[in-house]
């Protein structure tokens, strides 16, 4: 089994060469032929993660340039008890099915909306619903759901179902 070091250089290699998301591409067909994944009517769950960048903060490194990344910005996100949290750096947009397969994958400046990946992401030829995140400047329709939570019995959320045929 080969090292850290090794597997994040090919990776960096893959990169650099574009070749990336034609090997994810690849490699999620040949998991549909072989029925390991389910390519028609699947579910898909699409999110974003925040990846730090190493320099956060505006420094002079030793031949007096700027060691913060360029490329990256600042993400603010609110946690459940109401506290705000700055980061800077990237975000990583994926696509899973319900088993976790990823199926597609971005990754943006940190302070780019999720819902402005959305459409990138989702497999609208194999995809039968449209599910959204609830953006602020996303147009759908919000339908209440039930979701059982372990401190209380049942909460009403918020569900974010794009009417289409099927489930009008």
């Amino acid at each position: 089994m080969p090292d850290h070091s090794s597997i994040w250089r090919f990776r960096q290699l893959l990169n650099t060469e574009n070749l990336l998301e034609p090997l994810l591409e690849q490699i999620n067909t040949h998991l549909e032929q072989n029925s390991i994944i389910v390519a028609l009517g699947s579910i898909n769950i699409i999110d974003a993660t925040v990846i730090e960048a190493k320099q956060s903060c505006k420094r002079k490194g030793k031949d007096d340039n700027n060691t913060q990344d360029p490329k990256a910005s600042y993400n603010v996100k609110t946690a459940a008890d109401g506290k705000r949290k700055t980061t800077y750096g990237y975000k990583m947009h994926a696509n899973t099915d319900e088993d976790g397969f990823v199926k597609k994958m971005s990754y943006t400046p940190g302070n780019v909306h999720d819902s402005q990946e959305f459409d990138k992401l989702l497999d609208t030829y194999k995809t039968k619903d449209k599910i959204k995140t609830c953006g602020k400047s996303t147009p759908i329709v919000l339908m209440p759901t039930k979701r059982t939570m372990k401190r209380s019995a049942s909460k009403t959320t918020k569900s974010c179902i794009e009417p289409t045929e099927t489930n009008l």
